[in-house]
């Protein structure tokens, strides 16, 4: 059980020094008693101090899969102006997941098994063909994702993921982001989307994943305005042969009722707007708790004019208080100095000090 212990040692450090669990692309070292912990894309490797012969060997080596606290999806406001067209729960599901892993790694090639994407988003099915067809599927219906991104007059065609390959006999997924969008998934100081993927993955409906993520662009503000309704119903993938009162009935109530019955927004409201003669419904108004634990500096979700983005769709009617710092969602990249430094000087309170 000596070995157990030490793997337990090492990812409790983890665990409790940087959340969510994600160093499938950082090297982390640091050292507890006689042992030395080596992270290296999923790879725990400890070595032990051999006394006898004065010299480091390798004790034990392991591969974690399935080790996430909680991912994070981050990604730029513009990603909201892309209508998704027909994508299906499973595919958004797949998407996102993808997007998570891809914050702020600028364009590396990312290598993912088939079972740590099945675990990220609780993927049922057990059959592998079935799961390479899904793969294949959304990557498809993505490139022909309508793009609405315009850059100082520029247009420009929405291919994400340049580099998608799905290896069947090595159960992989090789994925690199297109440098020319690499912008909506790195460097977000402000001006971006934030949610849980679980939280996201646990909706059922593809109208509410959709809701879900336009309405937490406007978490801190608690406030989203639906003005040009053919544009939403656009953004939400109703079916073109709908009239509005179907949409409302089929979609968007549907949509608002499975959000009220999550812990993702406090107090949701929705109110129809009427316009006209006969009070024919022209926009939707939709209210919520702004969220307290969030700092307006991070996560500045105003969708500027200076960053050119157009969205007619939302409308901004109350200014948004600045918040205290943000709860949960910090990420810490370390060295090996600073991690092993920071470790020793902070450890958990239930590991000892050596």
């Amino acid at each position: 059980m000596h070995w157990f212990n030490s793997i337990a040692i090492a990812l409790l450090y983890v665990l409790a020094v940087d959340k969510p669990f994600l160093l499938r692309n950082k090297k982390a070292f640091f050292h507890h008693s006689d042992s030395y912990y080596i992270f290296q894309n999923r790879v725990i490797t400890i070595l032990k101090y051999n006394y006898n012969c004065g010299i480091l060997m390798v004790y034990f080596t392991c591969i974690v899969e399935g080790v996430y606290m909680n991912e994070i999806v981050k990604y730029n406001n513009h990603m909201n102006l892309l209508n998704f067209d027909n994508f299906n729960p499973v595919e958004f599901n797949m998407f996102f997941a993808l997007c998570s892993v891809f914050k702020e790694q600028k364009d590396t090639v990312i290598v993912l098994g088939f079972n740590e994407i099945k675990q990220m988003i609780g993927y049922a099915s057990t059959s592998t063909e079935r799961f390479v067809e899904d793969l294949r599927r959304m990557n498809d219906k993505l490139q022909k994702v309508n793009s609405r991104i315009k850059l100082d007059k520029l247009t420009l065609s929405f291919v994400l993921f340049p580099t998608y390959a799905i290896d069947e006999e090595g159960q992989t997924l090789s994925v690199r982001v297109n440098p020319d969008f690499a912008f909506l998934l790195n460097d977000l100081s402000n001006n971006f989307t934030l949610f849980e993927l679980k939280e996201f993955i646990e909706l059922k409906s593809k109208y509410s994943k959709t809701l879900y993520r336009l309405l937490k662009q406007w978490r801190t503000v608690g406030h989203f305005e639906v003005q040009d309704i053919e544009e939403f119903f656009r953004t939400m993938d109703v079916p073109s042969s709908y009239e509005v009162s179907l949409a409302t009935a089929r979609c968007v109530s549907p949509a608002v009722k499975e959000l009220q019955s999550t812990k993702s927004f406090s107090s949701l409201k929705m109110k129809t707007v009427r316009k006209g003669k006969g009070g024919h419904t022209s926009g939707y108004l939709f209210d919520f708790t702004p969220d307290s634990c969030l700092a307006k500096s991070d996560f500045d979700t105003t969708g500027s004019d200076s960053d050119n983005v157009e969205y007619p769709v939302i409308k901004r009617t109350t200014n948004a208080k600045k918040k205290n710092a943000f709860c949960n969602f910090h990420q810490r990249v370390y060295d090996k100095d600073s991690l092993e430094s920071f470790l020793l000087n902070n450890p958990p309170k239930h590991i000892p000090r050596s």
